[in-house]
């Protein structure tokens, strides 16, 4: 406490801005930085309690809060430039090669832009993605580099905690409103419109859920097996639990199949734990598989979506007539898609520039994976920087994980879970910036603070 007064005390004695800049620790700075993700957080928040109390689910505050986290951005590359400076600090900057490949891609937009020109799509994109360009430069110029800035445990914590306690909330809601559906009472929760018991949370749709999920679930998951208080570890475990059961009823495989895999890491890669077989780990990716295993008991979910899966990839094989119905449809735009990227392969179609052709020719406007998105969007090289800085930041996970905090550890893991589920999901505004943050988080610089 004294501590902090003091340097209080020395920033607002500080005589101009160069010394204010020299007084200000590198750990009020992240503080700083932490302003983007808790903007977004606090819109996620603020959207259940206005499903629980006021508006419906066709309202949310993403659109209003994105002005702020533009001049929060702004403000966080000023300072911390301008400290870096003052201090001749080269060390925060010199181990992130993942910005690196980040800004590539986000240059890869910008050409894109100027070349497709400032179309309507690209200046305000399509109404139910509300993704223009600015919006997607934001993911990684704004979410990812303010939180890859953040290396205090604490502040990490606070971002995980803040969005695993508004996830608990989501998934507790959406079931009894799910069950109230069910029974033909009156919804908890004000959806405008619900069809067929989905749970969709405050979402517009099962998937985009269900990506919200995937990194729920792995979050807990992850800091359960690392924390050491017994009351946040039982907290962990129920979050993790409901979240699995929320995500069976759900019923998106891509989902489910991304945590499958996220969970499969957590056993194969001993560099995680330090451990080639560790036993909690083991339990934790059971209780998956027998929530699994008894659900499909009661729920025509998963279960048989994992035998439809067999069937796709049957007909994919022999390229028969039911190959184009693969996946809901995915596989026939994902060939299309790829048509469309060896037209114009080096600066793509622009921002949503695809969305006509796809729907006049598969009634979809979106290629349902990221990777082919981006391309489509923006071109190979910008793409291909987008997945290098993807496997960068993973690849620096795997080596260094040992020597990481938790919270590092635990949001890379999740920000892997989104990875693998945008191999079958496209981007959103309110789903695509959690992977950029958590992502971020972990970054680790392994500067101690």
């Amino acid at each position: 406490m004294n501590s902090a007064k003091q340097t209080w005390g020395k920033m607002k004695n500080s005589k101009n801005i160069k010394e204010l800049l020299v007084n200000t620790p590198w750990i009020v700075i992240e503080w700083l930085a932490a302003i983007p993700a808790l903007i977004f957080i606090f819109a996620e928040i603020r959207n259940l309690f206005d499903l629980l109390f006021f508006y419906d689910y066709l309202y949310d505050y993403f659109y209003d809060m994105k002005k702020y986290t533009y001049i929060a951005g702004a403000i966080i590359y000023i300072v911390y430039f301008s400290k870096r400076m003052v201090d001749k600090d080269n060390k925060r900057a010199e181990k992130n090669n993942t910005m690196i490949f980040f800004s590539l891609f986000a240059l890869g937009m910008l050409l894109s832009t100027f070349v497709n020109g400032f179309t309507k799509y690209a200046l305000h994109g399509i109404v139910y993605h509300s993704e223009d360009i600015w919006v997607y430069m934001s993911y990684p110029l704004i979410y990812y580099f303010s939180c890859s800035l953040i290396q205090n445990q604490t502040i990490k914590k606070v971002i995980c905690y803040s969005f695993l306690f508004n996830s608990f909330l989501v998934a507790i809601f959406s079931l009894i409103s799910h069950y109230q559906q069910i029974n033909g009472m009156k919804l908890i929760l004000n959806y405008s419109e619900q069809t067929d018991h989905d749970l969709v949370g405050f979402f517009r749709n099962t998937n985009h859920y269900a990506y919200y999920l995937v990194i729920c679930i792995l979050l807990s998951c992850i800091l359960f097996l690392l924390e050491q208080g017994i009351i946040i570890r039982i907290f962990l475990f129920l979050n993790y639990t409901i979240n699995i059961y929320v995500l069976i009823l759900n019923d998106t495989l891509g989902g489910y199949l991304a945590c499958v895999v996220g969970l499969a890491v957590l056993i194969l890669v001993p560099g995680i734990f330090n451990q080639r077989w560790n036993r909690l780990s083991i339990f934790m990716v059971l209780v998956f598989l027998i929530e699994t295993f008894i659900s499909s008991f009661f729920y025509d979910t998963v279960m048989s979506s994992l035998i439809n899966l067999f069937y796709d990839l049957k007909n994919i094989s022999e390229n028969n007539e039911d190959a184009d119905h693969a996946g809901s449809g995915r596989f026939k735009l994902w060939k299309y898609t790829i048509k469309y990227i060896f037209q114009k392969p080096f600066l793509g179609w622009g921002n949503e520039g695809v969305a006509e052709k796809l729907t006049k020719n598969c009634n979809m406007s979106r290629t349902h994976n990221e990777f082919l998105e981006y391309i489509a969007f923006f071109g190979i090289p910008a793409g291909c920087a987008y997945i290098a800085g993807c496997c960068s930041a993973f690849w620096k996970g795997i080596k260094k994980s040992a020597k990481w905090g938790r919270y590092t550890l635990a949001a890379l893991f999740a920000a892997f879970g989104y990875f693998t589920s945008s191999f079958v999901g496209v981007s959103m505004y309110y789903t695509a910036p959690l992977f950029f943050i958590f992502l971020g988080l972990g970054t680790d610089s392994g500067i101690e603070e």
